[in-house]
């Protein structure tokens, strides 16, 4: 779909969770178009107060506010002949979202406190962590703004419903890792794999590297095995509680809940209230083996 889309100079709307890769897509329709060697300009509409959002995407002229000392181009003039990221569109606001319409409908804009109408030869890449659908039902978001914007709607799956991807995307993470890190990490364990496919992922491909730079750091062998993964629990209300640290295991209760637990470690770690990597170190204190405990 990004190889067809850019082809063209059609508004591209990209929707999806947070962290599923939306600036990615954005970026590789831009380099992947005839636009590639004018600018890619990115606006994130979450970072820019209320009050602010307006020049930083329009520009303002000389004395059109206190502290105006001099004229400034907005986002919009920015990326004249080439494409501009709108980020997290749906925290713009219903009167920033008119003006917005009519510089897109128009293909020039206005600059804070000017008159003059500057034009503009720009493509359009907007993006969501929301269906603007529903903003559009609940009156946050204009009609009109989202049909002219909406041209093409890309949807971008969380991670959860792409866990096969996990094995492709470990490579190029682990790569990427062992080069900023300076380690000569450079695969990954299936049981490894196993346990980051079934994880969920909140955070989606954003987490998952994450993950992976957290892993190759702590890792001081070629390969990743489970013991080096460590996943963060952001679950509201979860039951697992940590153990007190003056805990002291013995070997016959962790014996029983790898048992019970049919070999997982996953399951285990959690009958236990610990984390996983707590308990891979248990485990290894004890010369436990996990694999002649487990249920084929």
């Amino acid at each position: 779909q990004i190889a067809l889309l850019a082809k063209t100079d059609i508004t591209v709307v990209l929707e999806g969770e947070t962290g599923t890769g939306k600036e990615v897509a954005a970026r590789l329709i831009h380099e992947s178009s005839k636009r590639k060697h004018s600018p890619f300009i990115k606006i994130d509409c979450s970072t820019i107060p209320a009050n602010l959002i307006e020049r930083e995407l329009f520009g303002h002229e000389k004395g059109a506010f206190t502290g105006a000392v001099s004229a400034r181009e907005g986002r919009f003039e920015s990326a004249d002949g080439g494409t501009l990221f709108i980020d997290e569109i749906c925290n713009l606001s219903l009167e920033v979202q008119a003006k917005m319409l009519q510089a897109i409908q128009d293909l020039k804009i206005t600059r804070v406190g000017g008159t003059a109408s500057i034009p503009i030869d720009i493509r359009i890449v907007a993006a969501s962590n929301k269906p603007l659908k529903s903003m559009i039902e609940n009156g946050t978001f204009r009609t009109d703004l989202y049909y002219r914007l909406n041209q093409y709607t890309l949807t971008l799956p969380p991670l959860r419903e792409r866990g096969d991807d996990i094995t492709l995307l470990s490579e190029y993470f682990i790569d990427e890792a062992s080069q900023k890190l300076n380690k000569s990490v450079n695969s990954i364990s299936s049981e490894a794999l196993k346990v980051l496919k079934g994880h969920k992922w909140p955070g989606n491909v954003r987490e998952l590297r994450n993950t992976f730079f957290r892993a190759v750091l702590m890792c001081e062998k070629n390969e990743i095995s489970a013991e080096h993964i460590e996943l963060t629990d952001l679950s509201i209300g979860s039951s697992i509680q940590p153990k007190k640290k003056r805990h002291k295991w013995q070997k016959a209760e962790i014996l029983d809940a790898i048992s019970k637990s049919g070999g997982n470690i996953t399951s285990a770690a959690a009958s236990l209230s610990i984390s996983r990597v707590m308990l891979y170190r248990i485990v290894k204190k004890f010369g436990i083996n996990p694999d002649e405990l487990r249920i084929v």
